[in-house]
């Protein structure tokens, strides 16, 4: 059966207002997001996300008040003021037996420190927020709202002492946003760094808790264009660094509507942008054969014989001289099959592109 046509300017137009609001929901509460995932240099099962750098002990400064943020106390500053720029870590899925705490090193197993304390702000679904400080602080409100303090009022923790993990509901999708703050007299941060924990690897065939967006589920942004425009036949995943220089790899998706002349990228399930690429009409389609596949299917953690699974055929062939833009040459291995190009390095699946070919039926 046919997919019902859509006008292309109707089409244009829902697409628009689903990107709009796809960027008021993230900016609402997390105007400057900063997506992080696998690190990649050491593949273990931990995301460690570098949130602040050592600041050596000096004297304070009143520069970049927090607003909202107020301090009961009569002998420091009531406003507090930013160490640094605040730290925003983006949507993504809380899985089952996750961790997330705070630790001194890239690794998770020392403790850190701060003077005076951190204020952090975990957004949920529903415009739900909860705030915490944690530090040396006296009691705390934040627009008249009275702040949770965690951990005691001391200035050094030790690793895991802050797991942030058992306030934020299994499945749900979070973000966090954590600012370092100071009150009055001295100031010093150790290194900080945020860790993810993840059960065994035996625990969830398949788990693709190193992703930042889970491969197993569709993200609302995800479903909604599903919705408009059906699961599309064409589409390229791959996990790159988020930029220059960055450890983590991030979930990109391009999906491809050739028939109706859409192409829409997705960076960890949120929707990033839409653009117009050359129209197919139906007639043509319909001549196109496509691999039947769906990008919730494709995760990062497969092997060679799960691709194959996959797939549903062994009938790919190893490409020795294909050059896939941001592809290392040591330790690759590039795959062609029907209608799907796939390569995979140090055993890891980091890009996957299905293709339309022409019916001889």
């Amino acid at each position: 059966m046919m997919r019902q046509r859509i006008k292309p300017f109707l089409l244009l137009i829902k697409l628009f207002f689903l990107f709009l609001i796809s960027i008021s929901q993230s900016t609402a509460t997390n105007p400057k997001s900063t997506s992080t995932g696998l690190n990649n240099t050491t593949g273990e099962k931990l995301q460690n996300i570098k949130l602040f750098d050592k600041i050596t002990l000096k004297d304070s400064v009143k520069v970049n008040p927090f607003a909202g943020l107020k301090i009961n106390t009569n002998q420091w500053w009531s406003v507090p003021y930013k160490m640094s720029y605040s730290k925003n870590i983006s949507y993504q899925e809380k899985k089952p037996g996750m961790k997330i705490y705070l630790a001194g090193t890239q690794d998770g197993k020392k403790g850190w420190g701060i003077d005076n304390f951190l204020f952090i702000e975990i957004f949920l679904k529903n415009r739900e927020v909860k705030q915490f400080v944690v530090g040396s602080v006296e009691p705390t409100e934040y627009r008249g709202k009275k702040v949770n303090h965690l951990g005691g009022n001391k200035h050094n923790f030790g690793p895991k002492e802050i797991e942030l993990g058992q306030y934020i509901p299994d499945g749900s999708r979070f973000a966090l946003t954590i600012t370092p703050l100071d009150y009055g007299s001295k100031k010093f941060l150790t290194d900080v760094w945020l860790i993810y924990e993840y059960p065994s690897p035996t625990a969830a065939e398949g788990s693709t808790s190193q992703d930042i967006h889970s491969a197993e589920k569709l993200s609302p942004d995800q479903q909604e264009v599903i919705e408009l425009l059906g699961a599309p036949n064409l589409f390229r995943i791959t996990y790159l660094p988020l930029g220059e220089g960055e450890k983590y790899l991030a979930r990109y998706e391009t999906w491809s509507y050739p028939e109706y002349s859409q192409e829409i990228t997705f960076i960890a399930g949120d929707l990033l942008s839409n653009r117009s690429i050359p129209l197919v009409e139906g007639s043509k389609s319909e001549a196109i054969k496509y691999s039947g596949l769906r990008p919730e299917l494709i995760n990062f953690e497969m092997n060679l014989s799960q691709v194959s699974k996959i797939i549903g055929s062994s009938h790919f062939q190893r490409v020795e001289e294909m050059i896939i833009e941001g592809a290392k040459k040591d330790g690759v291995e590039i795959y062609q099959g029907e209608n799907v190009l796939f390569y995979l390095q140090d055993g890891y699946l980091l890009y996957f592109e299905t293709f339309g070919t022409e019916d001889s039926k």
